[in-house]
């Protein structure tokens, strides 16, 4: 039977009662053995700028499982500053963490996030080219959401070639028609007189 530790038991009364006035311990606890996990939970769930600040800042020096939980905590939160760092993680050997950062820029979108996402369709391992082009497609998606068509009109686009499966091109169709609008016409017209299935 597991026996808690004291770090522990104080990691689940902050999880329990976490707010505002709660960010300095357990940021205190990410870093932790034992206590990481519970600490990332208690900071994903105040709606605090200082919280997401701890758990950002976090990600030079946390690892294994906490790592990858912060990682997938500042893409639930779309945080654009966590880009960057992401894009480090992306290049990692270690297929948990990259896969992590893949799925978290799609979430958070944008231009930046879609060049990155856009080029690990290429270069990561060939075991997450699924996952990385469901990312993509993830990252048009929140990229309409934040408003930036621009750049969800050039995911969906490179998306429609006839290389990517069936389920994506319908996906990044219904994407392209929700971006273009009336704009999309001509290519629904082309699309119905093709053989595409």
């Amino acid at each position: 039977q597991h026996t808690k530790t004291p770090g522990e038991g104080t990691a689940q009364q902050l999880y329990r009662i976490c707010d505002e006035d709660s960010i300095a311990d357990l940021e205190d606890l990410l870093f932790m053995r034992g206590t990481g996990d519970l600490a990332r939970q208690g900071l994903e769930n105040i709606n605090h700028p200082d919280a997401h600040t701890a758990l950002l800042n976090s990600l030079p020096r946390v690892s294994g499982d906490t790592l990858v939980g912060v990682i997938q905590a500042l893409g639930r939160h779309r945080d654009a500053d966590a880009i960057r760092p992401l894009r480090t993680f992306v290049q990692s050997g270690n297929s948990e963490i990259v896969e992590a950062s893949i799925v978290a820029l799609g979430e958070i979108g944008g231009a930046e996030a879609a060049e990155i996402l856009g080029m690990s369709r290429l270069s990561v391992n060939r075991s997450l080219r699924d996952t990385a082009t469901a990312a993509y497609l993830r990252c048009g998606w929140s990229s309409l959401e934040n408003g930036d068509r621009d750049t969800a009109l050039e995911v969906f686009d490179a998306l429609l070639i006839e290389v990517e499966p069936i389920e994506i091109r319908q996906e990044a169709l219904r994407g392209y028609i929700r971006t273009e609008l009336e704009y999309a016409i001509p290519l629904v017209v082309e699309t119905l007189k093709s053989n595409n299935p």
